[in-house]
């Protein structure tokens, strides 16, 4: 990514993750309001945990946690 465009890239990125956050806890309000606690939270984790792990291949070794 050219110096010159990296505010425009992480602006979008804090754009799409906050709407993202949004709607996913709209989805898992509505979720909760028909399905048990288990069924409800179950796809939020495994979501949140896809996305933790999703930019773990584009990390050089050296920038690895």
């Amino acid at each position: 990514m050219p110096e010159t465009q990296r505010g425009r890239a992480f602006a979008l990125l804090l754009t799409g993750t906050m709407t993202r956050q949004g709607l996913a806890a709209a989805a898992g309000g509505a979720l909760g309001e028909i399905a048990a606690l288990g069924p409800a939270v179950t796809p939020a984790g495994a979501a949140s945990t896809i996305a933790a792990l999703m930019p773990w291949p584009t990390l050089s070794p050296t920038r690895r946690p």
